[in-house]
């Protein structure tokens, strides 16, 4: 049993050690554009209002 916990414990260290990273990255494209508040404000309002009412409906379609 002592075993099978110290090939666990060696697993789990060899993983996690694995998952660590000493770059760091750095995006492809990186993209900015001004909005006026108003505008980018009825953006998502606009969405807003039509994620609330599909999720108010019983049934939605895949396509709504």
């Amino acid at each position: 049993m002592k075993r099978f916990y110290f090939g666990l414990l060696v697993m789990v260290i060899v993983f996690l050690s694995a998952c660590q990273s000493s770059e760091q990255l750095e995006p492809i494209k990186e993209e900015t554009i001004d909005f006026d508040k108003k505008t980018a404000l009825e953006m998502v309002e606009k969405k807003e209002k039509m994620i609330i009412d599909i999720a108010l409906r019983e049934k939605a379609t895949r396509l709504e």
